[in-house]
């Protein structure tokens, strides 16, 4: 019986040519993931969609949305708050 990331990932690979091509949302971290999902969604209706957007990113930068964060470029309320609690277990200043 495959998971439900698994049958997720099965309906991600929706974008051929991405930089995230390669790799799951099993082989990032999952904090970074759901907030990275979240954050992409200005560019899309689509959660599957923003999830490959999210894939590129963070195959090219694992911390990319807690970098984005630190620059003050996350507006979404929910995205800032997995951010900070991740920044927090990480303990990251």
């Amino acid at each position: 019986m495959k998971t439900v990331k698994q049958l997720i990932w099965e309906r991600f690979d929706q974008l051929m040519g991405g930089v995230g091509d390669d790799i799951t949302p099993e082989d990032v971290d999952a904090g970074e993931f759901d907030a990275g999902e979240e954050v992409e969604m200005e560019h899309t209706n689509d959660p599957e969609i923003a999830g490959e957007i999210a894939l590129d990113h963070l195959s090219e930068d694992p911390e990319y949305y807690i970098k984005l964060y630190q620059a003050g470029l996350i507006d979404e309320p929910s995205a800032r708050e997995k951010i900070q609690q991740m920044i927090k277990q990480k303990g990251i200043k």
